[in-house]
C-alpha cells in the first residue's frame, strides 16, 4: 500500500467528487458543488501531505544526495500546517461554498478508501469459500 493506492484513492475520490458536483450543479445548487470539489481537493492535498511528512519521518536518509531528511521534514511541516490549514480557513470563511459542501467532499477519500476496504475483504472472503 504505497503510493499506487493513494493514486487509486485519489482518483476514485476525484471522480465522485466530479460526479457529486455535477448533480449539485444540475439540481441548482452551485455553492454545493463547488464546495464538494473544493473540499475533495483540500482532503487529496491533505493526504499527500501527511504521506510526505510519515515516509521522511520514518526514512530520513532514504536519498543522501539531497537535502538532509530533517530539512525536508521541517519544510514538509512548515508547508502542510500553516498553508494547508490556512487555506481550510479561507475556504471556510470565504462564503463562496457551503460548508456542507466542504465536508461532504472532504469525507471522499475515507469514503473510497472504505469501499475500497470492502472490496477487498469480500474478494477473500469469496477466495476462502471457494477452497
Amino acid at each position: 500500500m504505497g503510493l499506487d493506492y493513494l493514486g487509486k484513492i485519489t482518483r476514485a475520490s476525484a471522480k465522485a467528487g466530479l460526479l457529486l458536483a455535477l448533480v449539485f450543479a444540475a439540481a441548482s445548487m452551485p455553492r454545493w458543488g463547488a464546495g464538494v470539489v473544493a473540499g475533495d481537493l483540500w482532503a487529496i492535498a491533505n493526504l499527500y501531505g501527511v504521506r510526505f511528512l510519515v515516509v521522511r519521518w520514518i526514512r530520513p536518509t532514504a536519498d543522501r544526495r539531497r537535502q538532509p531528511a530533517h530539512w525536508a521534514l521541517t519544510a514538509g511541516l512548515l508547508i502542510k500546517f500553516p498553508l494547508l490549514y490556512g487555506l481550510g480557513y479561507l475556504m471556510l470563511e470565504s462564503g463562496w461554498f457551503r460548508i456542507e459542501g466542504l465536508m461532504l467532499g472532504f469525507v471522499l477519500p475515507f469514503g473510497a478508501s472504505f469501499v475500497d476496504a470492502l472490496g477487498r475483504f469480500a474478494a477473500e472472503r469469496r477466495q476462502a469459500a471457494i477452497r
